[in-house]
């Protein structure tokens, strides 16, 4: 009997001291401001794992509140900014700064093959740009892509609708053709690299197909963050997200844009007769040709006769291409 009452006794001293043990808090204090002049951000919601209920901060930025543990995460928000997400990892002060969501180059959030990585936890492996950051008068693609860390973009020539060469990791071949994967949407884009059967060199843009205004956000991808297109991603990852659609109406959005360029000055320039001659004569005067017929054989376009062009609609045309 008094073995039964001894045990009683424990268990009721355990049921007792068991609500003092679950009762114990945690008081965590900090401060939220913006990243430009420490200024305090008021009324920045905190909230966290182990918190029933949200507090706001006040006209300093300060705020506290009582946690059941210091474990979890401490989530901050703010109107006009990205959610600040913050391990609390038995910290009880926190100095928190909010980045503005119009923030150039700054992004809550990354395109990778298997998820959507927080921009906050992103490694040195990923680069990422929305289309916040980008100019809206942009027309080439290519254009978009010049303003991301990690990714060289070097273009093909002037002339508007080239487009571009794109290297991840440098140059990695002979030939300077180590062009990263290019994934739209999710899938790999292959665009058409061939050159013009109609103006010798020039190869079309690879983006041809894709408008510079759809773009929502482009991430570059490299090392084990691009691993899952295997040899392709090689040299690396370019994955492009465009705007998708938010309702099933039919819009039609119209994007013009012109200018307009004026010569300060021309330069006088030979026609197709005279510049014939000058070529031929200069040819034939410094030894490296015997006869006319030799210089023709190498330079086609100076023969007389338009028949023996090979591309006749390349000559012949007296364009001076100062006033085109």
């Amino acid at each position: 009997m008094k073995k039964l009452r001894n045990i009683f006794l424990l268990l009721l001293i355990a049921l007792v001291s068991m609500p003092a043990v679950a009762q114990r808090t945690y008081t965590i204090t900090g401060q939220v401001v913006d990243p430009y002049n420490g200024s305090p951000i008021e009324g920045a919601v905190v909230s966290a794992t182990n918190l029933k209920q949200s507090v706001t901060t006040d006209a300093n930025g300060a705020f506290k509140a009582e946690l059941s543990s210091l474990k979890g995460e401490l989530n901050v928000w703010y109107p006009g900014f990205y959610t600040k997400v913050i391990p609390v990892n038995g910290r009880t002060n926190f100095k928190v700064i909010l980045i503005p969501e119009d923030k150039y180059g700054y992004n809550d959030q990354i395109l990778t093959p298997n998820a959507v990585t927080p921009g906050q936890d992103k490694n040195t492996n990923t680069y990422a740009r929305q289309s916040k950051d980008f100019t809206s008068s942009t027309v080439d693609v290519e254009k978009t892509f010049t303003n991301i860390p990690g990714l060289y973009v070097a273009e093909k020539s002037g002339m508007p609708g080239e487009g571009a060469f794109f290297q991840i990791r440098g140059n990695r071949t002979a030939n300077a053709t180590g062009m990263p994967l290019i994934v739209v949407n999710g899938q790999p884009y292959f665009g058409d690299l061939n050159t013009s059967g109609v103006i010798n060199g020039y190869s079309s843009s690879i983006f041809d197909a894709l408008n510079a205004q759809d773009i929502a956000s482009v991430s570059v991808l490299k090392g084990a963050d691009a691993a899952m297109y295997g040899s392709l991603a090689s040299n690396g990852v370019i994955a492009i997200e465009t705007e998708r659609a938010i309702d099933l109406d039919t819009r039609v959005e119209f994007i013009g844009q012109y200018g307009v360029d004026l010569n300060q000055s021309t330069l006088p320039v030979l026609n197709v007769k005279d510049y014939k001659k000058y070529v031929s004569a200069l040819g034939l005067t410094d030894g490296t040709y015997e006869d006319m017929d030799d210089l023709i054989t190498d330079f086609p376009y100076l023969s007389q006769d338009p028949s023996t062009y090979v591309n006749p609609y390349l000559y012949n045309n007296n364009t001076d291409w100062q006033d085109e």
